[in-house]
């Protein structure tokens, strides 16, 4: 015989002697039908939730649907006269050169070996500091050095 706990046979054998009136008995009872009821429902909802992207659903308003209208383009304005560009403002001048001075880093040697001497506050007040010196400009030009010796050219 096939064990079958869902059988009236088989419910009836573990509630006898027992509270029917409790309420498992009533539930154990009813559950094969609770159960296909809930199975049928369940894929309806979810066969209609995969079904509803296909379904085309008329459109009531009239707003939605396209209004053509024609129109006499000798009845419409002129187009506004373009407006010439300001053009930007030209850039800057450019500042005048301000002398640099060579940055000596500082050793410590004895003073009869000092080869260059580190410059004051005083004389690194209105420059730059820089890899050589460099002289400056009030004008704003740049001063370069004569080339040190002849081009050639080895092509």
């Amino acid at each position: 015989m096939k064990l079958d706990i869902y059988r009236d046979k088989w419910i009836d054998m573990v509630f006898e002697g027992r509270n029917k009136s409790y309420g498992a008995y009533e539930l154990r009872k009813k559950n094969p039908r609770t159960t296909l009821i809930a199975l049928v429902i369940g894929s309806f909802i979810f066969s209609s939730l995969l079904a509803l992207p296909l379904i085309n659903w008329p459109s009531s308003n009239d707003e939605d649907k396209e209004k053509v209208t024609m129109v006499d383009m000798s009845k419409l304005a002129p187009p506004p006269p373009d407006v010439p560009k300001i053009p930007p403002p030209p850039p800057p001048p450019p500042a005048p050169k301000i002398s640099e001075v060579k940055f000596v880093k500082p050793k410590v040697v004895k003073k009869e070996e000092v080869v260059e001497e580190m410059k004051t506050i005083e004389d690194l007040k209105d420059k730059n500091v820089g890899a050589k010196d460099v002289e400056g400009r009030d004008d704003g030009k740049i001063v370069l050095d004569e080339p040190a010796g002849e081009l050639t050219c080895r092509c």
